[in-house]
């Protein structure tokens, strides 16, 4: 998909491919971890102020309260002073992690 600005710039069809993409990393995260995955999402788009916003794109961040499959994470010292969870691993191994984790085609139609 190519970048889009915000939400009102998708078309029907990028609505739907999103909403599948969105329920396919969901299911993995599942897989990953083995359990019900919950999280907090949060969605970055453009400003809404009419003025062109090159440097942005629509894009969602997942936060989730598990650092590992047995860990829990608490929001506390240094991570509660940033209002953010600190992560001890690198994206490109957990992103290598979540992408090998396979799920049914028909879990995702």
């Amino acid at each position: 998909m190519a970048p889009t600005p915000d939400f009102a710039a998708l078309s029907i069809q990028q609505c739907a491919d999103l909403a599948r993409a969105l329920k396919t990393v969901l299911l993995k995260y599942e897989g990953w971890w083995e359990r019900p995955f919950p999280y907090l999402m949060t969605w970055y788009q453009a400003p809404t102020d009419g003025q062109p916003h090159p440097e942005t794109q629509l894009h969602a961040q997942f936060h989730p309260p598990y650092p590992t499959r047995e860990r829990f994470m608490y929001l506390a010292g240094t991570a509660l002073g940033a209002g953010m969870f600190a992560m001890d691993a690198l994206p490109e191994e957990k992103a290598a992690e979540l992408q090998a984790v396979t799920i049914p085609a028909e879990s995702i139609a």
